[in-house]
Formats: C-alpha cells, structure tokens, sequence
C-alpha cells in the first residue's frame, strides 16, 4: 500500500479513541463525500492499534437486500472464537432449510463470542450500504458493549448522508457522549 499522507489531526482523534476502548466502548464515525477516503483512512487507522482482535463489517451496495451480508467477516471471525463461537455457528448454520434465521438469537451469541475477544476493534466501511440486519447486529453490538463495559472500539466510515447522521444519534443513545466523536473530512490541501 502507498504510503498514508495528511489526515493527522484525524489519526489522532481514532487513536484516542481506541485509547479510550481499553478502558470501555468508543466510537469514532468517519464522515465524508464519496471519494474523500474515508476507506483509506480507516484501514491506515486500523493498521495502528496494536494487539487488538480486528473485527471487520463492510457494506456492499449490491447486498443491501441480503440479511447480515455486510456482517458476514465479522461472524466468520466470532464463529471461530473458542468460547460462545461454536454455539454462534449452530444458530448461523444449523437451522432447518427455509426456517427465519433468529436473529436476536444470532446477535446474543454474537455478543458472548465477542466478549472473548477483548480488546476489540470493529471497523464498519461503508455504513450507508449496509443491510439492515448488519446494521441491527452492530447496534446490538454496542449497545451489549455499554452493559458489559466491555473493551471495544468502533471505527465507521459513511457518506455524508441520513445512514451516517442516523447511526451517530442511535450510538449517541447507547454511548455516554464523551465516548463517541465525528470527524468530518474535506479536501487535502495541496501541502
């Protein structure tokens, strides 16, 4: 990968954050036009926390109608855990064909597998792709994190747009607000 220029004052803010996420849940939602590299940073970002258990969900436009598609790296990773990560697959792949998946079933067996993989970084891309039932699943996520006090920190990336502003005021509700940041990215300047 080329090597990462500008977005310092950015780098610091997600540094702190996962600073922050040793002690218990922070987020830091990344906000942007299309284009003004908010992947790049969030994988430059990522790239920089050390010894922690990387989680990743990514929202793809063409899956937005599929259930937990965006989700699907993240409970590949939980399923492999050796605590809660067995159950977590019996709920994902041993239901009858044709049978609803359970999903608040599938979201607490997310939750008991992650907690076994403290400290966590979970890194969501493209927020504003994301099916619905990816997006419930990193609520509840959260939402657990809070209760448990658990070591987790959330890095998102989404456009500028109703997905991004929503997704900050439902963490904003599950967050005490001294745990969750935006930063809003504009051009580079030339230097």
């Amino acid at each position: 990968m080329a090597s990462f220029v500008g977005r310092e004052n950015e780098l610091r803010v997600l540094a702190e954050a996962a600073a922050a996420g040793s002690e218990g849940p922070s987020a830091v939602l990344i906000l942007g036009e299309p284009g003004s590299g908010k992947s790049r940073l969030l994988d430059e970002a990522s790239a920089r926390v050390a010894e922690r258990h990387r989680l990743a969900v990514r929202g793809y436009e063409q899956e937005r109608a599929v259930p937990l598609a965006a989700a699907a790296p993240l409970l590949r990773a939980l399923v492999a855990a050796r605590e809660h990560g067995p159950r977590l697959e019996t709920l994902l792949f041993a239901a009858p064909a044709g049978a609803p998946l359970e999903l608040v079933r599938i979201f607490e067996g997310a939750h008991r597998a992650l907690s076994a993989l403290q400290p966590a970084l979970l890194t969501i891309d493209d927020l504003h792709w994301l099916d619905e039932a990816s997006l419930a699943l990193c609520h509840y996520l959260t939402r657990a994190a809070v209760e448990q006090d658990q070591r987790l920190t959330i890095y998102a990336a989404a456009r500028s747009d109703a997905a991004g502003t929503q997704f900050v005021a439902s963490l904003g509700q599950a967050l005490p607000s001294d745990r969750i940041q935006e930063v809003h990215l504009g051009g580079l300047s030339r230097d």
